[in-house]
């Protein structure tokens, strides 16, 4: 409420109350003479009605002195004389009986008309209900917070004159009204009385409470006679301090020369001072409320009124919380600048030195970033942050150990430092140490029980483990604390394909698109989910869909890539497997995949350099050694074959295509004995491979042993359906008669 509005209010409510009393008084009085003097015994209507008046104007006086915040004795009093008097003068007019006689029968009846005692009863329902109404209005209002911020300011006038000799008051108003010039949430109310030293903190405070002033700034100077020197009393009051506000010196006392008082240059640099930390206190309740432009807004606003350090709070802290704000809006260069000028101000402040270093690892300037840590821990070796935030440079930069060691070197100096455990949890899983990046998260979701990414990185870890139940689990969680959270839904799905449930799997794909439309890792893996249904063209479809939202989106041009070659569109598969190369040229599985495609087109010596590229990338890459011994064999280069399936099994002992195949190149160079072994291994880990017990017959016959061979080529027969093998293996067994 403006200032004038609630002057002009609290000017006629005074009058009002003043007039109230007159005419309730007059009308009480006159009631009781005439009700002495009349014959009838009542006051007339005309006087009760007066009375009746008089006491609604006082009540309706103090109401509203009440809602403009006179929350005083005199207001008090205003309400109960109204609601007494008006309570009084209704039941009187509704119950007062008077006695008549006739005939020497004596009765009694109303002393008013029925009319008049309606009215009356109304009145006794009506007023309280309605005074109840406005007191609950008013206690409901005032229990709002303001929709303002309110600055109050009292008058500075010098001590035992109650005038301002040097204008202080009205430079004060005039620069704090240019200053906050075009700030809709502020509001400057002017006391219009100074905050006496005998009124203290305690009245000013309560001055403030009573207008719901975020701020209340008082103060007084004296001169005492035949002195040079003037004692200036400064306070600064801030009624409700933000969040993360600094502590303030709110009052000091200075003892000025007469000369520096009376000089324009003093008065500046004071109103300065006090615009500058009425400025910084409103900047930091927008930054508490994470309103990052309306703060850096003030606090813009703050740094420009004074040059000079101010006591109560140093400059320093509003380039802080102002290059805070930046980082917040991402605006990292006008962060670091204002990082620097806070550290310019004040070289020991350890926070600006971290939350810079922060600045620096988004920029991707890591060795800044890692000073800037190594700096704040020299200034305050106990400062768990900085330990916190070097350790995410270094897991970033793939240096796990260091990255444990200083997380935890973090979690020693704060025990319940949930992100630490969170973040050493994702170091453990990318190192594959999944039950320690278990027992990571269980501590973080422990000290945070609402904590989403733990859930849904610890389901992370239980997939690694082939735990997929306690992996859905821990999703499932995730998304009833936080159903939009795609990402869960996103792994869920990855544990419904490990499953098998293919189905249900897709839904969980649908549901992060419908909440992340452009989450191209959704249509990727919808994509092969489609694929293991052998819905291609719906594959296709969303591998196309997640290149176009992320088109240097390598996975899905090798999928995309794997289809085209199942439908036999060579080209096509060629054009995205070179795709995946060109934007990843370490890609190994891109060249596996292209040697396959070359292989099936009898592009030997390309399939070969392919599978040899994707070896030197991958050297455990087995089904590379398996195929490209698969294409030695067509050459007729058996022994590098061979030389691949040995490396293969080394790596997958238990890979039976390898033993049949090694098989077959050992029958080639007629090495049947070391054949035999393999084939019979092949048997023992699949024993309904048909091709292997043919292969195996045909080794028995040129090793003589023809029944071993025609009990083989029976097998054939028993386990087949392919016409081609069966005739082959036919015609062996009628040979053989």
């Amino acid at each position: 409420m403006p200032s004038w509005l609630r002057e002009a209010i609290a000017l006629i409510a005074d009058i009002g109350g003043v007039i109230a009393l007159i005419v309730l008084a007059g009308g009480i009085v006159g009631g009781l003479v005439q009700r002495r003097r009349g014959t009838e015994g009542v006051p007339s209507t005309y006087l009760i009605g007066l009375g009746i008046l008089g006491a609604c104007c006082s009540l309706a006086s103090g109401l509203a002195r009440l809602w403009i915040g006179e929350e005083d004795l005199p207001t008090a009093s205003l309400v109960a004389i109204g609601v007494a008097g008006t309570v009084a003068g209704c039941a009187y007019i509704h119950f007062r009986r008077i006695k008549t006689g006739i005939l020497n029968h004596e009765i009694t009846k109303p002393a008013y008309s029925e009319r008049q005692r309606l009215a009356a009863l109304i009145g006794l329902i009506l007023v309280p209900i309605l005074t109840a109404g406005g007191l609950i209005g008013w206690w409901y209002v005032r229990s709002l917070p303001p929709q303002k911020v309110v600055i109050l300011v009292a008058d500075f006038q010098r001590e035992g004159t109650g005038q301002d000799d040097y204008y202080f008051t009205r430079l004060l108003l005039e620069r704090l009204q240019n200053a906050l010039t075009g700030d809709a949430q502020i509001e400057l109310q002017v006391l219009g009385r100074t905050i006496t030293a005998q009124d203290g903190k305690v009245g000013a405070r309560r001055e403030g409470e009573r207008r719901k002033a975020a701020i209340v700034i008082w103060g007084w100077y004296g001169v005492p006679p035949g002195a040079t020197t003037a004692v200036v009393s400064v306070h600064f009051e801030a009624l409700r301090v933000p969040e993360y506000m600094p502590p303030l010196e709110t009052g000091e006392t200075r003892f000025v020369a007469l000369a520096d008082l009376q000089s324009l240059a003093f008065q500046m640099r004071l109103s300065g001072e006090l615009i500058y930390l009425s400025a910084f206190t409103v900047g930091m309740g927008r930054y508490a409320a994470e309103d990052w432009d309306g703060a850096i807004r003030n606090f813009s606003t703050a740094l420009p009124q004074t040059e000079e350090m101010v006591r109560v709070l140093e400059l320093s802290a509003a380039y802080f919380y102002r290059g805070t704000a930046y980082f917040r809006r991402s605006n990292y260069d006008r962060a670091i600048t204002d990082y620097d000028q806070a550290i310019a101000l004040k070289p020991d402040l350890a926070e600006a030195y971290n939350n810079r270093g922060g600045i620096y690892f988004h920029l991707g300037q890591y060795e800044r970033a890692i000073a800037d840590s190594e700096r704040t821990m020299a200034l305050r070796p106990d400062y768990a942050e900085a330990y916190f935030n070097r350790a995410v440079v270094y897991h970033f930069q793939g240096q796990y150990e260091r990255a444990i060691s200083d997380y935890d070197q973090a979690i020693t100096l704060r025990p319940n430092y949930v992100n630490a455990y969170y973040n050493r949890g994702n170091v453990y899983l990318d190192l594959g140490l999944y039950q320690r990046a278990i027992a990571d998260y269980d501590q973080a979701i422990t000290l945070k029980p609402n904590f989403t990414a733990a859930y849904v990185n610890r389901g992370l870890a239980y997939a690694k483990e082939s735990r997929y139940e306690r992996a859905i689990s821990d999703y499932d969680q995730a998304i009833t604390l936080k159903p939009e959270q795609a990402e869960a839904h996103l792994n869920r799905g990855g544990a419904y394909v490990a499953l098998g449930r293919n189905e249900r799997a897709i839904t969980d794909y649908n549901q992060a698109i419908t909440l992340k439309p452009d989450y191209a890792e959704a249509y990727y893996n919808r994509g092969n989910a489609y694929v293991r249904q052998s819905q291609y063209s719906q594959g296709i479809a969303d591998y196309d869909q997640a290149i176009f939202l992320k088109p240097d989106y390598t996975d899905a041009y090798v999928g995309r890539g794997v289809i085209y070659a199942e439908l036999g569109q060579f080209e096509r598969a060629i054009t995205d497997f070179n795709r995946a190369i060109a934007l990843k040229p370490s890609y190994a599985e891109a060249y596996y995949n292209r040697g396959l495609v070359c292989a099936k087109q009898n592009q030997h010596e390309q399939a070969i350099a392919d599978y040899s590229r994707a070896i030197a990338l991958k050297p455990d890459y087995v089904e590379a050694y398996y195929n490209r011994g698969n294409v030695y064999i067509r050459q007729g280069q058996y022994s590098r074959a061979i030389t691949d399936y040995d490396q293969a099994i080394a790596l997958k002992p238990d890979y039976a295509e390898v033993y049949g195949n090694r098989g077959f190149a050992y029958y080639k160079q007629g090495q049947y004995k070391q054949a035999i072994a393999d084939y019979d291994r092949a048997i023992a880990f699949r024993p309904y491979a048909a091709t292997v017990y043919y292969n195996r017959g045909l080794t028995y016959k040129l090793l003589g042993e023809k029944a071993k061979a025609a009990a083989d080529f029976r097998k054939v027969l028993e386990l087949s359906k392919d016409t081609t093998l069966r005739d082959w293996a036919e015609r062996e067994l009628a040979g053989m008669k």
